[in-house]
């Protein structure tokens, strides 16, 4: 009889520990990066002539919590204001992501936008898989690309 009850106290402690983990949201720093959905970035984009980068993601996605630590570094929130930053959860709008898997559906991806919506495939490797990961664990690579998205 202990040995069903420890058994049922430690389902039930793993049940916790995965149902916090996979409900907690991702903090992609809101007040530092003035992150807009696709369609309003788009529109906001066509409205300014900025140009965007399209962010998608999963909540469940250990590399993407990684990722969205990125952007609490001040250089990234500087380099990032002459720019529309965009979030689209790939759970949530499989028919967006399904249009942005060039090359396969994974996450994250990171997609540079000119100011009319169009992707800028110049700026990524033309062959390999993961063209759309940017590698954002050394920062001044991050920097290098959010320069090249605004042509500087």
């Amino acid at each position: 009889m202990k040995f069903k009850i420890k058994i049922v106290k430690i389902f039930l402690l793993a049940t916790l520990v995965y149902s916090s983990y996979a409900v907690s949201k991702i903090d992609w720093n809101d007040s530092g990066i003035k992150w807009m959905s696709y369609q309003a970035g788009l529109k906001e984009m066509a409205r300014t002539g900025k140009k965007g980068v399209l962010v998608i993601y999963a909540d469940w996605c250990p590399t993407c919590l990684a990722y969205s630590k990125i952007f609490k570094r001040a250089d990234v929130i500087n380099a990032s204001k002459g720019l529309i930053f965009m979030r689209l959860n790939s759970d949530k709008q499989p028919k967006v992501d399904t249009l942005m898997s060039f090359d396969g559906n994974y996450v994250p991806r990171t997609i540079a936008l000119s100011s009319q919506g169009k992707v800028m495939h110049k700026l990524y490797k033309k062959t390999g898989n993961y063209r759309y990961y940017v590698q954002f664990n050394i920062p001044k690579n991050y920097l290098k690309f959010i320069k090249s998205v605004q042509g500087l």
